[in-house]
């Protein structure tokens, strides 16, 4: 159930493009966006939503934190 509502809540960004991540969410919760996107994205389709809302919101960067913390503990 977690799966399907956390892929609505991200798509549901997606047709907001003429706007800054921070015009929607403020501080910190654009930064909890950014790192949960990240880790969503690197166990998610190559195309995920989660992958679009990089894209769109972040320039393509994914959180390098949670990158490394992913890369430190490998599943």
């Amino acid at each position: 159930m977690l799966g399907p509502r956390l892929r609505q809540c991200a798509a549901a960004l997606l047709p907001h493009q003429d706007k800054l991540i921070a015009d929607i969410m403020s501080y910190p919760d654009n930064l909890k966006l950014r790192s949960s996107m990240t880790l969503f994205a690197a166990v998610a389709e190559l195309d995920s939503v989660f992958t679009q809302v990089l894209e769109q919101f972040y320039s393509r960067e994914p959180d390098a934190r949670t990158l490394r913390f992913l890369e430190a503990n490998p599943s």
